[in-house]
């Protein structure tokens, strides 16, 4: 197989074209990430923690934080023990956003894989899932 043309394919799909997914999203995966954590497992997160769990850089996290605050989705405070840390906090139009966002990202997902059919709705999910859990990016991979 000629990966290095499947790669430009693949490539040229997935940046140069809308993603399936941005209408339902409205917010970047970091921003959702954030915020899902903030919401689901933790509500007085360090920074630091954060970025660890959703494995994004100190530069991306300043970003994403510097968003979902002017959208006013979180609030950030200095740590109380430690000025040098900030805590984040969702605020109530953040916790709502994600009670309400749920619904409608399971009904655009939903959709989109009727859309796909069967056989290729449990290929995608399989690949996802593969890709997810077994991929690694450090890994060199022999053809």
């Amino acid at each position: 197989m000629d990966y290095k043309k499947l790669t430009k394919e693949f490539m040229d799909d997935m940046f140069l074209k809308k993603s399936p997914y941005r209408k339902a999203f409205e917010l970047s995966k970091g921003e959702l990430g954030t915020l899902l954590y903030l919401v689901v497992e933790n509500d007085n997160a360090v920074v630091g923690d954060i970025s660890k769990r959703l494995n994004l850089t100190s530069g991306r996290m300043a970003s994403v934080l510097r968003s979902l605050e002017s959208k006013g989705y979180i609030i950030k405070k200095p740590s109380l023990i430690d000025k040098r840390i900030t805590i984040v906090s969702p605020t109530q139009k953040g916790r709502d956003f994600v009670e309400n966002h749920g619904e409608k990202v399971f009904s655009h997902i939903y959709n989109m894989l009727k859309f796909l059919g069967d056989d290729d709705a449990k290929a995608y999910v399989r690949i996802n899932k593969r890709l997810n859990n077994d991929y690694d990016p450090e890994k060199e991979y022999s053809e």
